[in-house]
């Protein structure tokens, strides 16, 4: 509630001065999922905040930002794009009764299959640059994102490539192909007339948004390529490096050396400062090939990438500037306060410093919930909490585990400290109450922590106030639980229903989060174990 009161004041004190706005339209809306967006906000897109649409599916974005920008927005797992000068009216409309993906398998993760159930579902655009925004969100790749442990559709063809210079044609040919589609645009007869023609910094924007991304498509190959190496390595020790070896270390170093040629610094798209992310973990890590813990600690991360970013080697090629620096820090300030492991005095000292160097910044306004949380943390280090049952940590087989509950209905609730989605859900923890209250059911928390977090594990079930029964599970009881559970492997939060015989009625249950569904079906539970 309070992050979403964070975004009402922001969106009230630009009102009087807007000067872009989207107004968008959900036909067919569920009533219940929010919309995401991150906008360009005094020349930087890297900030993410949420609204609710109205009942009938309206919503309106408002903001302002000098220069040309972007507002990436997430629906459904869709991610549209929209590219505006500082003064800017964009509609659209979806129909979510058409965002529908495959149910098997993992195809519905799969990038073409987003970018087709988008277009799909994407009724209209109309309004400033529309014939740059349809291209945008319906004609080409719409997926905007990259750096992440499993890629993307076209990262994937960077590892399965055999040699370098077919990773180069490989990324060359994909540039070519829609650099050619963007020179067809503003030519098309019968458009308003904001074509690029008129706009040829809209053309500048567009081209730099390509060569970025496809950069991060080859950075996120490459560092595909070298976790395949690594765990083949865990496997064999002695094996040869034929997945990744000097030669493809030899093509990032080229990579880097040629990359300011055709991209510059553009802090107000999303490409661009994922980038800069992108090449700042390269650098670090595409000699390496084991996966060894890092020695370095969560406090030394905290000054190292949010007071003292050592981006030396990205401005000595003309390939980052303030803004961009900027962006990088936000985007770690975001990490440190989603993933409760950071949480510490360092991190609160640097957070004031760095309030300090941008005392009117509305990203870092937005992140105020999370750092009055930060402080209720460290206040609350201290105090006895005395409802969390902490079970020893010697099960290896979840049946083990579930055996000790028997005659007991549980709520299985698996997560970590690292994970955002499952902190923000400890918000909702409340709704389980009256179910706990009452004895009907138990609830029990397994993390995934590993062993050498078992402080943080215990601090964060005191900030949290998690009621109920708490184990940190070793690596063989988490592989068998999760054959166990069978469903979604690995993906948390995670919850699970199991009645008093240990067997598992309901191995993926709705979060607290997703409205009253998860209430339900404890309910309907209860009442088939009665």
């Amino acid at each position: 509630m309070r992050q979403f009161l964070t975004l009402i004041f922001l969106q009230a004190t630009l009102v009087g001065h807007t000067q872009i706005v989207i107004s968008g339209q959900i036909k067919n809306y569920d009533g219940i999922t929010k919309v995401y967006y991150v906008p360009t906000i005094e020349g930087v897109a890297i900030t993410s905040f949420e609204l609710a649409p109205s009942p009938n599916g309206n919503f309106s974005i408002r903001y302002k930002n000098e220069g040309y920008g972007t507002c990436r927005l997430d629906f459904k797992g869709l991610s549209f794009s929209f590219i505006h000068s500082s003064k800017a009216e964009i509609s659209f409309r979806i129909d979510q009764s058409k965002i529908k993906f495959p149910e098997s398998g993992n195809s519905s993760k799969s990038d073409h299959i987003r970018d087709s159930v988008k277009q799909v579902a994407t009724d209209f655009i109309n309004g400033d640059l529309a014939e740059v925004n349809r291209f945008n969100n319906k004609t080409i790749r719409s997926s905007t994102r990259v750096f992440s442990v499993d890629g993307c559709d076209y990262s994937i063809l960077v590892l399965e490539a055999e040699t370098p210079e077919k990773v180069i044609y490989l990324i060359d040919s994909l540039i070519q192909h829609e650099m050619a589609q963007i020179n067809q645009l503003g030519i098309t007869k019968g458009e308003n007339p904001n074509s690029l023609n008129l706009e040829p910094g809209i053309n500048k924007l567009l081209v730099n948004q390509v060569y970025s991304f496809y950069a991060n498509v080859f950075l996120n190959g490459m560092m595909l390529k070298r976790h395949e190496q690594g765990r083949k390595l865990i496997q064999e020790p002695n094996s040869p490096l034929l997945i990744y070896n000097p030669k493809w270390e030899g093509l990032t170093e080229t990579y880097f050396k040629n990359a300011s040629k055709n991209i510059l610094p553009a802090a107000n798209t999303f490409e661009f400062n994922e980038l800069v992310l992108n090449m700042a973990y390269t650098l670090k890590d595409y000699r390496k090939y084991d996966f060894n813990p890092p020695t370095t600690t969560d406090d030394d991360l905290v000054i190292e990438r949010l007071l003292n970013p050592d981006l030396r080697t990205l401005d000595s090629l003309s390939l980052i500037d303030e803004k961009g620096i900027f962006a990088y820090q936000i985007f770690n300030l975001a990490r440190f306060l989603q993933t409760q492991t950071f949480y510490s005095p360092v991190l609160l000292n640097a957070i004031n410093e760095f309030k300090t160097q941008h005392p009117t910044s509305l990203h870092i306004t937005k992140y105020e919930p999370q750092i009055e949380s930060l402080r209720n943390y460290l206040r609350s280090n201290s105090k006895k909490y005395d409802k969390a049952v902490i079970l020893a940590t010697n099960y290896i087989y979840f049946e083990d585990l579930l055996r000790s509950f028997k005659g007991k209905n549980l709520l299985i609730d698996i997560w970590a400290t690292w994970c955002g989605p499952c902190v923000e859900d400890f918000n909702y923890k409340s709704k389980l109450r009256p179910f706990i209250e009452s004895g009907e059911i138990s609830i029990l928390y397994i993390s995934i922590d590993k062993p050498v977090w078992e402080k943080k594990w215990k601090e964060n079930i005191k900030f949290n106030q998690l009621e109920g029964y708490h184990v940190l599970a070793n690596d063989p009881l988490i592989e068998d639980m999760w054959k166990n559970l069978k469903g979604t492997q690995g993906a948390i939060p995670r919850y699970a229903l199991i009645d008093k015989n240990g067997n598992v009625v309901l191995n993926e249950a709705p979060r607290p989060s997703q409205g009253d569904k998860l209430i339900k079906e404890i309910v309907t539970f209860l009442k088939k174990t009665k």
